[in-house]
């Protein structure tokens, strides 16, 4: 990835990067190297798409309660999604 391919996501708090962390290690663990810090990752913009999907898949399995709502962790994911957007960037 050259300088002009990165793109610097900033998160809102350490809890998020954490919950990235532990889905990325789950899920995708290639995808740890992103991580510079609790608080900020450096991905090109082709993998945004794949790590909103990533942590949409995990959204799915574990974010979601029995009445459909998003729980607690699935609002977290949730967030985590819209940080990774492409159109945010």
């Amino acid at each position: 990835m050259t300088n002009i391919d990165q793109i610097h996501i900033h998160l809102s708090s350490a809890q998020l990067g954490q919950i990235l962390r532990e889905v990325l290690a789950k899920r995708s663990p290639h995808f740890l190297r992103i991580l510079v810090s609790d608080r900020e990752a450096v991905v090109s913009i082709a993998q945004l798409g794949v790590i909103q999907d990533v942590i949409g898949d995990e959204l799915c399995e574990t974010g979601i309660q029995p009445n459909g709502e998003p729980s607690v962790r699935g609002l977290l994911l949730e967030q985590l999604i819209d940080t990774f957007s492409p159109y945010g960037h």
